[in-house]
């Protein structure tokens, strides 16, 4: 499915243009390096991928309820936390959920009767909801496997500062 389209994407400044007839595809599960030059336009097309600015000519497609952003290379970002501990704070309201059904099932060999049929009943609820909001339990996997991937890519000049980090977040 298509979460992101960019049609014949275009960005001048002052008469002097950046790029020009950027198409692009993003797709579910897609995985995209964007490699160049410093100048090159790079945090330019993201800012405009993600709306936080607009392109000279084009059109940007998105999927509804889809929120995009990205991180910055040069962003002034402050935290004790480890990157891998920022990746997963995403997943906070899910991590929560999930702690809670294994609350839950401890309670389960404690509780009888009435109590254990509510329990069980609000168990299945809860079960039904986190399924729907996520196929599968794998964001853990799936962060580590964008570290190892992102571990992987080296620019041109052999280093990786002038990388920026795409986010999508699909509301859950």
């Amino acid at each position: 499915m298509i979460i992101l389209q960019a049609n014949k994407i275009e960005r001048s400044f002052a008469g002097e243009v950046l790029f020009d007839n950027i198409n692009l595809q993003v797709d579910e599960r897609d995985r995209i390096a964007l490699v160049g030059k410093n100048g090159a336009g790079k945090s330019t097309l993201l800012k405009i991928l993600v709306g936080e600015e607009e392109p000279t000519t084009g059109e940007i497609n998105k999927k509804k309820d889809i929120s995009l952003s990205y991180l910055a290379q040069d962003s002034r970002f402050e935290s004790e936390n480890t990157i891998y501990d920022e990746m997963l704070h995403v997943f906070d309201d899910l991590r929560r959920t999930e702690r809670q059904l294994r609350q839950m099932e401890l309670e389960m060999g404690e509780k009888t009767g009435a109590e254990l049929d509510k329990l069980m009943s609000d168990y299945d609820r809860l079960s039904e909801e986190i399924s729907v909001r996520l196929e599968d339990f794998t964001y853990e996997a799936d962060i580590r496997s964008i570290f190892k991937w992102i571990s992987s890519l080296t620019s041109p000049c052999g280093r990786c500062e002038s990388l920026s980090f795409p986010v999508v977040k699909i509301p859950v």
